[in-house]
């Protein structure tokens, strides 16, 4: 499982995926965005360490800003929108 903590416009939503397509709505409706790129990650966490080295979490590589413990939300952000449209 992977669980974001995404902001727009000073609101923040912590997510949990994989997740239903109400959690979804629920999300987009808390952030007051219509589309999840609208949104930023600021946080990523795994509920399992390996999960980190089977996705792509190089900051420097991307130039997507700082890198936190596991790694860069800003890279992260492509990737988990691609995965949030593709559960639809």
């Amino acid at each position: 499982m992977i669980r974001l903590t995404l902001t727009s416009s000073g609101r923040q939503y912590d997510l949990s995926l994989p997740a239903a397509e109400e959690q979804l709505e629920q999300a987009k409706r808390a952030l007051d965005v219509e589309d999840f790129s609208q949104a930023g990650i600021t946080a990523v966490k795994f509920s399992s360490p390996h999960l980190a080295s089977l996705l792509p979490l190089d900051a420097a590589a991307a130039g997507n800003g700082p890198a936190d413990d596991v790694g860069s939300p800003g890279l992260m952000r492509k990737s988990v929108v691609c995965m949030l449209a593709a559960n639809r």
